[in-house]
C-alpha cells in the first residue's frame, strides 16, 4: 500500500494520504484537475477498483430557510428554556446516570471547548483538527459547539459527564471534503470512541464512506448521524446500515417540517428551536443536526450502564421509544422511525431502577 501511494503520488506530483484500515488514497489537487486526474487513474491503475471525486459534506443547516451559520445573529448570554430534555426525560434520566467515562467524538466544524457549559467534558487531548491537521478543534463555526452542547453541557446536556472529543472535519463556512471525515472516523477508531456524533451529510451515496462506517460499528462504535433538512430522501452517513438515522420533531412531539421523510429513518428527538452553546454565548437553532445529538446523548447514557453491542442498544433505544403520529399515515414510519426516543425509559430499562414516579426536575437553560 505505501509503495503504491508513493508511485501515485510521485507520478502525479499531488500530495497523497493513505488510510490504516483500507486500501484507499486521498488525492489533493485543483478542482479544474480533479477530472483529469480521476481519468488518468482510471487508465494508468485499471486494477483500481473505484476511482471518484470526494464529495462535499456539510452542515445541513446551511439549506436555504433553516437560518444558516456561522453564528452572526444576537448571542444570548443566559441559555433559554431547555423543555427539549424533559420531552425525551434526560432529566429523569440523569438521576441514575450523566455518562461519566464514556468516550464521545463530535465530528463537525469543531468545538469551543472554552465553553463554560462543555469545558469541564474536555481532558488534556481535545481532538483533532483535519482541516488545518494540527491539534486544535476550536470552532470558528458555531455548530459544533451547539452540538456539543445539546450531548453534554452542564445544563443544556444530556449526558453531562461524558468525555468529549472534538474532530474537526467542517470549515468554518460549514463544509468539508469526504477525506477529512474520513481521517476523522479513522481517528475516532484510534482512540476508542465510544459514540460518535455526525450532524453532517450529503445526498450522494460513498463506498468509501460506507466502508469506513461499516469497520466503525464493527469496532462496537455507536454512530448517530442527523437524517438531513431536504424534506424528503436520504442523507449519508444516516441512511448507511448500521447508523442510527435522527429526525426531528418540535415541542409537540410534531414532525418538524424540514426534517428528510425517508425509510430509513430509525428514531426521533426534538430538533426545532434548540437552545444550546455557542462560542461567546448561547443561540437557538432548529434542525436535524440539533436532533442528532440528543440520540448521542442517551447512548452514552447507555453505554454507561451497559456496555451492549451498538444493535442491542439501538433495539432497545427503539423498542422504550414513544410513538408519535397516526398508524393510519403511510408514512409515519419513514417520518419518525421508532418515535420520540425516551431516555428515562432506556435507562430504567438498562439500570433496573424504576422511575416513573420521580418528579420531573425542570432545568433552564444548535
Amino acid at each position: 500500500m505505501e509503495q503504491g501511494l508513493e508511485q501515485i503520488a510521485k507520478e502525479l506530483k499531488l500530495p497523497a494520504t493513505g488510510f490504516r484500515y483500507f486500501p484507499f488514497v486521498a488525492l489533493e489537487c485543483d478542482s479544474k484537475e480533479a477530472e483529469r486526474v480521476c481519468a488518468y487513474l482510471k487508465k494508468r491503475f485499471p486494477w483500481m477498483r473505484y476511482v471518484s471525486l470526494a464529495r462535499t459534506l456539510y452542515i445541513p443547516e446551511l439549506l436555504p430557510g433553516m437560518g444558516g451559520f456561522p453564528v452572526s445573529q444576537k448571542l444570548h448570554q443566559r441559555r433559554g428554556e431547555a423543555w427539549n430534555l424533559e420531552l425525551i426525560g434526560a432529566n429523569i434520566a440523569n438521576q441514575t446516570t450523566q455518562g461519566r467515562g464514556v468516550k464521545v467524538g463530535i465530528i463537525d466544524t469543531g468545538v469551543d471547548y472554552t465553553h463554560e457549559e462543555v469545558e469541564k467534558r474536555f481532558g488534556k487531548v481535545k481532538g483533532y483538527n483535519f482541516v488545518d491537521n494540527t491539534e486544535d478543534p476550536y470552532d470558528g463555526n458555531g455548530h459544533g459547539t451547539h452540538v456539543a452542547g445539546i450531548v453534554a453541557g452542564k445544563e443544556v446536556g444530556v449526558a453531562s459527564a461524558c468525555e468529549l472529543y472534538a474532530i474537526k472535519v467542517l470549515s468554518d463556512e460549514g463544509y468539508g471534503s469526504e477525506a477529512d471525515v474520513l481521517r476523522g472516523i479513522e481517528w475516532a477508531i484510534d482512540n476508542k470512541l465510544e459514540v460518535i456524533n455526525m450532524s453532517l451529510g450529503s445526498s450522494q451515496y460513498s463506498y468509501f464512506e460506507d466502508q469506513v462506517i461499516q469497520e466503525a460499528y464493527k469496532r462496537g462504535m455507536v454512530i448517530a448521524a442527523a437524517a438531513g433538512n431536504e424534506y424528503y430522501g436520504p442523507s449519508y452517513p444516516a441512511a448507511l446500515e448500521n447508523v442510527i438515522a435522527v429526525a426531528a420533531v418540535d415541542r409537540n412531539k410534531d414532525h418538524a417540517e424540514f426534517s428528510n421523510i425517508y425509510r430509513t429513518n430509525d428514531i426521533s428527538a426534538p430538533g426545532v428551536s434548540i437552545y444550546s452553546s455557542v462560542p461567546g454565548g448561547y443561540q437557538e437553532f432548529s434542525g436535524t443536526s440539533m436532533a442528532t445529538p440528543h440520540i448521542t446523548g442517551c447512548m452514552a447514557l447507555a453505554r454507561s450502564l451497559d456496555k451492549k453491542e451498538p444493535a442491542e442498544l439501538e433495539k432497545l433505544m427503539k423498542e422504550t421509544a414513544e410513538d408519535l403520529g397516526s398508524s393510519s399515515d403511510p408514512n409515519n414510519e419513514e417520518k419518525y422511525g421508532a418515535g420520540l426516543v425516551r431516555t428515562d425509559e432506556l435507562v430504567e430499562s438498562l439500570s433496573g431502577k424504576a422511575w416513573k414516579n420521580a418528579p420531573i426536575q425542570e432545568v433552564r437553560f444548535g
